[in-house]
């Protein structure tokens, strides 16, 4: 029998928002064991990211009410709050989060960062020894052979390289359990490999347990020892690796989803050519982004661009909006072409300090026009099967989904022509997934539009696209 890490019995979480509880966490029983890789899957506000902020102890008491009959690490049973886990988060526990580049500090080189954990949280102030083992961190998740990588800063690093620095930087403190959230969900599928890759490996020979936390079960699948499927805060089944655990009805249809196998016709007719890349070049300082890049896009189709993390996908779109000039070449539009753009992180992207109504409009705003009314965004919002009461909640307020396809009203509100998409499902669980791109392909024949959609997936790619161009 393997060695039980964790233990949660029956515990129960509630956020306190305007003196209303709003139950997060539902009689939630857990057992992590050694050298065991737990997965945990569901649709976002399921519950997913509060299990891991209460294991690690970040859960704030001041606005949760949490109960639990037993939360034992070790077979130790402990105190949750102010000290006792305190004390183990970073030695015993550790977490590595969603988006790569913002868990770093953009402007201290890797060595550095390296160097301030080990001298300010481990005390380990001789260089032969922070050199030791920062040298065995990167040689754990594969970064061994790019001889300069410790002298990057992260911004030159691509994000699944980034992500493998921040698993690096939590070996550091070598914990006995790594809590990874959605880990994935921002890297290409080539890296997603090699950071799977890499957690086996760290898993045996550091003798390492991990939670896992997902929205691909198929990804789960390939990885975990065993799955917990969570809805409505609840786990509602456990999936074994070992064998074929019979699915229940929400499982059949996570993973139904995460096939996503059928292309969708898009009855679109191709117009003339509106956009057009030649021989574009684009450097920052000495840094070659992109080199003699060809490109064209017609009225009316949806164009996907894929490649690695850090090829210049995005670099592309933002020369195209005319956010960055080329450095050669040239790009040409048909005149008065109105572009927008929908980012891939909308919980960045939008105004956290503004309610959606304002955040609608802030363009308006800033260029001094009649705001829009909330009679004309109410169309777009029954056009996505959103609520109007949305208009006067905050972001926090929203899940993932709604986020998402708030940022993608607000590139629909000036009537453009064209829509770039950046990654606009990474971050979303399956379900919700489908759910916007079968809402993209509806508006898109509604309003005439043209996508140029930015993905690492291609199951979205084939799914939405009528032909793509890869960059490399």
């Amino acid at each position: 029998m393997p060695k039980e890490i964790i233990s949660v019995k029956n515990l129960n979480v509630s956020y306190c928002l305007n003196n209303k509880k709003s139950k997060a966490l539902n009689n939630i029983d857990l057992k992590l064991f050694e050298n065991e890789i737990l997965g945990i899957i569901g649709e976002s506000g399921c519950g997913k990211t509060t299990l891991a902020r209460f294991l690690l102890g970040t859960l704030n008491i001041v606005d949760c009410e949490i109960i639990v009959d037993e939360y034992s690490l070790d077979n130790t049973r402990i105190d949750l709050f102010p000290n006792k886990i305190n004390e183990l988060r970073g030695p015993f526990i550790s977490m590595i989060m969603q988006n790569p580049v913002s868990s770093l500090s953009l402007t201290m080189k890797i060595h550095n960062q390296f160097r301030l954990v080990l001298k300010d949280v481990l005390s380990i102030k001789q260089k032969k020894i922070q050199d030791k083992l920062i040298e065995e961190a990167i040689k754990d998740v594969s970064l061994d052979n790019d001889k300069d990588i410790l002298n990057k800063y992260p911004l030159e690093l691509s994000d699944g390289m980034n992500q493998r620095i921040n698993v690096a930087l939590s070996l550091i403190n070598n914990p006995r359990v790594l809590v990874m959230d959605e880990p994935t969900s921002s890297i290409d599928k080539e890296n997603k490999i090699k950071l799977l890759e890499v957690i086996d490996k760290i898993v045996h020979k550091r003798n390492i347990s991990v939670v896992f936390i997902t929205h691909d079960i198929l990804l789960a699948k390939k990885i975990c020892n065993r799955i917990l499927v969570m809805k409505d805060n609840k786990i509602v089944d456990e999936i074994c690796r070992e064998g074929e655990s019979p699915y229940n009805g929400y499982t059949k249809l996570l993973y139904k989803s995460s096939l996503l196998d059928v292309k969708k016709n898009v009855d679109a007719v191709f117009g003339q050519t509106i956009i057009e890349l030649n021989m574009v070049s684009k450097n920052f300082g000495n840094n070659l982004v992109i080199k003699d890049f060809n490109m064209y896009v017609k009225a009316g189709e949806t164009l996907g661009i894929v490649g690695k993390s850090g090829v210049g996908k995005t670099t592309v779109c933002k020369m195209i909006m005319g956010v960055y000039k080329p450095s050669s070449g040239k790009i040409k539009t048909i005149e008065k072409l109105k572009i927008e753009m929908a980012f891939q992180n909308a919980n960045l992207s939008l105004n956290h300090n503004q309610k959606i109504f304002k955040i609608l409009n802030e363009e308006n705003y800033i260029n001094n026009k009649d705001e829009f009314s909330r009679e004309f965004i109410s169309s777009f919002f029954i056009d996505f099967n959103l609520p109007i009461d949305i208009l006067d909640k905050y972001v926090t307020e929203l899940s993932d989904g709604q986020k998402q396809i708030i940022s993608i009203i607000r590139s629909l509100l000036g009537s453009p022509d064209v829509i770039i998409l950046d990654e606009p499902t990474s971050s979303l669980d399956i379900i919700t997934q489908n759910k916007i791109l079968d809402l993209l392909l509806k508006i898109k024949l509604k309003y005439n539009l043209t996508y140029i959609l930015i993905s690492h997936d291609n199951k979205v790619i084939q799914y939405m696209c009528n032909r793509y161009i890869e960059i490399s």
